[in-house]
């Protein structure tokens, strides 16, 4: 029952990815000062929150968003108010980290082998990955695809499901990779030669 003093709290949001503007399912929704009242994200990301605060005037509800491999942020929202909240992955941070760590380790001492443990971490990291959007990620990837290729490591696949899965991203990014030759990388010869093919599976499957 409501007082003279209560105020009846609603409000609503829709929460996306930061990085691709995508809605984002599932997302955990709660009132940070009764956390028993929450909820979640619908299939578009939408939410509704409502609760029952005392005071003579409404005060914003403030409110916690939390979703797996996504930053924990708060909002604060006055009744009736709707906002779109924008969730930063930290899912690609450590795995980017250790696909460079590895790559760049590989191409320092120029072989054509590479430790068991270095290309399980590899692998692992690029199985961990789904979407990549940032500019310099995709550069690394890119490499990663020319220029890793130890022996006996099977896993190199993987960073095209990546790349077709960050469309249009990744086709931005190959066609920066054509424009910018290294001196040492000739239009005929493989790796390089390649990528004009690797651009052209992306645009078309």
């Amino acid at each position: 029952m409501l007082t003279s003093c209560d105020c009846y709290q609603r409000i609503s949001g829709i929460v996306i990815d930061k990085e691709t503007g995508r809605p984002l399912a599932g997302v955990t929704v709660y009132n940070k000062s009764k956390v028993q009242n929450k909820t979640t994200t619908d299939s578009i990301g939408h939410f509704e929150l409502s609760s029952i605060s005392g005071g003579f005037r409404c005060p914003p509800m403030n409110i916690v968003i939390k979703a797996d491999n996504y930053k924990t942020i708060e909002s604060s929202i006055p009744p009736g108010g709707q906002d779109i909240i924008k969730l930063t992955s930290d899912l690609n941070i450590d795995h980017i980290k250790n696909i460079r760590y590895v790559f760049d380790d590989y191409v320092q001492y120029e072989e054509s082998t590479d430790s068991q443990n270095d290309k399980n971490l590899m692998s692992k990291s690029l199985k961990s990955l789904t979407i990549v959007t940032k500019k310099d990620e995709l550069d690394l990837l890119i490499n990663v695809w020319m220029y890793y290729d130890p022996t006996d490591y099977p896993d190199i696949p993987e960073i095209y499901r990546i790349f077709k899965n960050s469309r249009p991203y990744s086709i931005e990014a190959v066609k920066k990779r054509i424009d910018k030759k290294k001196e040492w990388e000739k239009d005929e010869t493989v790796p390089y030669s390649d990528l004009k093919n690797l651009l052209e599976r992306l645009a078309n499957e």
